[in-house]
């Protein structure tokens, strides 16, 4: 993995780390099945303003985190569109994260 590519996935999971509360852990989740999006898909709908930009959430990041990022997708379900990003923690435990892409709120987690 390059050194652009570690420093992308630390802020982005740092960002993932930061945007919940517990209180919205407690809710139900959002039907995560749909159709996975390519990135020219991707890239209409950030020119469009439907969906947040994977870089403007990394902005929101506010710490740094030892975790790495496997993967992450958009996936267009059937009322959201969603990121799906999969990191590895040094614990060697692989997480899923769910983000509402057009707020960039995490929906839930899945360790």
């Amino acid at each position: 993995m390059s050194k652009n590519n570690r420093i992308f996935a630390t802020l982005l999971f740092s960002l993932l780390s930061t945007l919940v509360s517990a209180k919205e852990l407690q809710q139900e989740p959002m039907d995560m099945s749909g159709e996975r999006l390519d990135a020219q898909a991707c890239r209409v709908l950030v020119k469009e303003g439907t969906i947040l930009p994977m870089s403007k959430l990394m902005k929101l990041a506010d710490h740094k985190t030892t975790d790495h990022i496997l993967d992450a997708f958009l996936i267009r379900g059937k009322t959201h569109y969603i990121y799906l990003i999969e990191s590895v923690g040094v614990d060697g435990i692989v997480r899923t994260f769910y983000l509402d892409a057009t707020t960039g709120e995490r929906i839930s987690v899945k360790p």
